[in-house]
């Protein structure tokens, strides 16, 4: 069964561009979301465009819940990232994931009217009959969830790897650091890359 995988990144943290060599490492691609509100985060989002990933918004000050700030203000976060995010990768950001995960039918309203194909949820599992582009889930979280239930969340993601045609992977470097898990990633990793090679 060939596989599409959807690899993405949430946030700024210094241990992004360790997370990106090793992608390069097992031949991986992602997507990084990264708030642009400080002058060294966009030299980070630049590096990682520079180094062929794709970026996407996540907003400019990643607001804690973008529903409860104004029209102006919600409008801002949504389409103003892009405009930066473009005016410094030379990409097109075709991609937006909600802060937090938090939004409603009006905020997905701006995000297309902002001219994003596609966003990204904290949902995980997959909804592969979901046809709103706008919705799509996480996935796999790479971190402990309540969810996972007494499953190790690198078992709960290569059991999903096996079992799902559509694979979406999804976390935060500063995570990884923080538990100490640089070893399950890379273990992950070379999962997916020997799946792929088959």
């Amino acid at each position: 069964m060939e596989k599409t995988y959807l690899i993405t990144w949430d946030d700024f943290s210094p241990l992004n561009l360790k997370l990106a060599r090793l992608l390069r490492q097992y031949d991986l691609e992602a997507i990084f979301f990264i708030e642009c509100d400080k002058d060294y985060k966009i030299e980070q989002i630049k590096m990682l465009a520079d180094l062929g990933f794709e970026i996407g918004s996540h907003t400019i000050h990643h607001p804690q819940d973008l529903k409860r700030l104004s029209k102006i203000d919600a409008w801002c976060e949504i389409a103003d990232s892009r405009r930066i995010l473009q005016e410094v990768t030379k990409q097109t950001i075709d991609w937006f994931c909600y802060p937090r995960g938090r939004y409603n039918e009006k905020i997905i309203d701006m995000v297309r009217q902002a001219g994003y194909k596609y966003a990204r949820t904290t949902k995980i599992y997959n909804d592969n009959n979901n046809d709103e582009n706008l919705t799509i889930s996480g996935g796999v979280h790479c971190f402990q969830r309540q969810e996972y239930g007494k499953v190790d969340w690198l078992d709960f993601a290569k059991n999903f790897i096996k079992e799902n045609k559509i694979v979406r992977i999804w976390g935060h470097a500063w995570e990884i650091e923080k538990n100490n898990e640089w070893d399950k990633l890379e273990e992950l990793f070379e999962f997916i890359r020997s799946l792929k090679l088959k």
